[in-house]
């Protein structure tokens, strides 16, 4: 069965097997049900990474060196950590992360620089910074693993961060709350939606409100073109995570039961929002889901180098049975 419920070709071919063999029941076969489409929806710039830091209800944690997501009893999610350059360095001056786990976006005086990568082993990068500059590291806990000796992973920021050649101390852990979606639109100190002129890069949260215009609404796939890494959000409800440009899958299941008469649609961009003045800033609910996207080159040869060690490992297993 699909994420939505309906039967694919490999249900039919199981059942077809099946029936070789055993008589099948005298039922009707399922049909997928009936999907909806809505949009496209514009997105209006709600505000960015600062905006999130001021409204986000939750306390900063201090310590002299950095603490993990487990440290500060944050699950998952976003958590920032935040800084001040207290000594002089060379401008430019290499800024050096590796105990991160495990994707940090990298702000200096509140301007987005850069992404660093635990998943493509990018662990520094080149900054213009200089003595008194606000040095903020945004980083995503991108997911666990639940079985086998990699369980123990401790995400967030778990040893020195450098800067030249100087340890960075003096740290200020703030967890972004799961619902940081509800907190932005609920929180006084953002100001109205609009269209001005922003910055894309970086993060920067994005709202729609809208009326459905059906009395029965339908299940439907968000689809996210031209954005680029993040979370949605509908009427408070978490559809998920989304960065297609990695692919495979590029939409989002969203079940009718999500739904009312009047909606608010909130997307959480982390990287560079389709927002700029020539571009269309919005969001589609589509009838078909679109789970087999195109992959960037490297996670095709990673795939094919699995496989391959898989195929190697159940043929030594023949051979030592």
């Amino acid at each position: 069965m699909s994420e939505a419920g309906d039967p694919t070709r490999k249900y039919f071919d199981i059942r077809n097997a099946v029936g070789q063999f055993l008589p099948l029941p005298p039922l009707p076969l399922p049909q997928p049900k009936p999907k909806m489409s809505v949009g496209p929806i514009t997105m209006h710039f709600a505000c960015d990474l600062e905006g999130i830091i001021r409204t986000s209800g939750r306390a900063s944690v201090a310590s002299v060196y950095p603490l993990s997501f487990e440290d500060v009893n944050h699950g998952h999610g976003l958590m920032a950590y935040m800084t001040n350059i207290t000594f002089r360095t060379a401008n430019p001056a290499v800024l050096k992360v590796p105990g991160l786990r495990d994707r940090g976006y990298i702000y200096v005086d509140e301007v987005y620089k850069g992404i660093l990568s635990r998943m493509d082993n990018v662990f520094e990068i080149l900054l213009h910074i200089k003595q008194g500059s606000a040095l903020t590291i945004l980083v995503e806990n991108q997911g666990r693993v639940s079985v086998g000796p990699g369980t123990l992973d401790r995400k967030g920021i778990i040893s020195d961060v450098t800067l030249g050649e100087r340890v960075l101390t003096h740290w200020l852990m703030l967890p972004i709350p799961t619902d940081v979606d509800r907190v932005v639109i609920e929180s006084p100190n953002i100001t109205a939606l609009s269209d001005s002129h922003h910055n894309t890069a970086g993060l920067g949260v994005y709202v729609a409100m809208f009326t459905l215009l059906v009395s029965a609404p339908r299940d439907t796939f968000l689809k996210l073109d031209g954005w680029t890494k993040g979370f949605a959000f509908l009427n408070g409800r978490p559809l998920g995570r989304y960065w297609p440009e990695q692919g495979p899958q590029v939409t989002l299941y969203v079940p009718s039961v999500y739904f009312q008469q009047h909606n608010t649609v909130v997307v959480i961009e982390q990287e560079e929002a389709p927002c700029g003045p020539s571009q269309s800033c919005s969001i589609s609910f589509v009838s078909e889901p679109q789970i087999n996207g195109p992959v960037p080159e490297n996670i095709k040869q990673l795939e094919i180098l699995r496989h391959r060690r898989v195929a190697r490992g159940t043929v030594q297993a023949t051979v030592e049975a």
